[in-house]
């Protein structure tokens, strides 16, 4: 899975106004021999899988889009992952607990969109945890660690 390429995505065909299942039934159209299903696409864009760019492309093409603006919303996207994780990392230098509750929160609420909000949701509970000097619960590691042992390309989770 790469991240952000599936929302970046998302980002783009919503600003087209075209429904999966729509955008499903045109790429069939001009893709016979490559069908991807709505579902996968779907789990494309909540980053829950990777559909390889030959696809992307293809996609991208069925929805007239340049390959240079999906790139360019993928970058943007890219700095708000940072800002996410620097935002994180600054609450718990400064052990400022009401932040890391606020966006841990923010993160929780939103988790449904992307399944890296849950893992920044459950980092900002054990950071919490951590300036407490309480335990951190192993479950919840668990979660993270589940999802990092099944993705491919790690690389693609950390961002420096």
């Amino acid at each position: 899975m790469i991240e952000n390429y599936g929302q970046a995505f998302r980002i783009i065909r919503e600003d087209k106004k075209i429904s999966i299942r729509h955008l499903e039934k045109i790429y069939k159209k001009a893709y016979p021999n490559r069908p991807i299903s709505a579902s996968n696409i779907s789990k494309f864009e909540r980053e829950e899988t990777n559909i390889g760019f030959p696809t992307i492309v293809n996609l991208l093409n069925v929805l007239n889009i340049p390959v240079s603006e999906y790139v360019l919303e993928v970058e943007e996207l890219q700095d708000s992952v940072s800002d996410d994780f620097r935002g994180i990392k600054e609450a718990y230098f400064l052990e400022d607990t009401k932040r890391l509750n606020y966006l841990k929160d923010y993160y929780k609420k939103n988790s449904g969109v992307l399944i890296r909000y849950e893992h920044l949701s459950i980092l900002c509970d054990c950071l919490i945890q951590s300036i407490n000097n309480h335990k951190v619960i192993f479950e919840d590691i668990k979660i993270i660690q589940y999802y990092l042992l099944s993705i491919e390309n790690w690389h693609y989770y950390s961002f420096s």
